[in-house]
């Protein structure tokens, strides 16, 4: 891994944990920055090279924030919808025992 990214990759780390975020969605973030390592690197590489322009590199870097953020926020909806349905059972069995 570029080691830019790396240092970035660890300073997350430490803000994430500071921020008491709970482990499994670091786990989560951790994976989908790790899918798309392949992806950073090379556009990590083609600025260095000159390839892409600040603006060029910049555009690029958005499209893979916005990647992640719709990948986590729909990992989050799926989250939610699993804890609904446990409530529900939940509160469901407890209507039918008692009425």
């Amino acid at each position: 891994m570029n080691s830019l990214l790396e240092h970035a990759l660890s300073s997350l780390n430490t803000q994430l944990e500071e921020a008491n975020i709970p482990p499994q969605l670091i786990d989560s973030f951790q994976q989908e920055l790790q899918q798309r390592e392949a992806s950073m690197n090379e556009l990590i590489a083609a600025r260095e090279s000159g390839e892409l322009s600040l603006s060029e590199f910049e555009n690029e870097l958005e499209r893979e924030r916005k990647v992640i953020e719709a990948e986590m926020l729909s990992q989050q909806i799926a989250t939610k919808s699993v804890i609904q349905n446990a409530v529900n059972k939940v509160f469901h069995t407890l209507t039918d025992r008692i009425v």
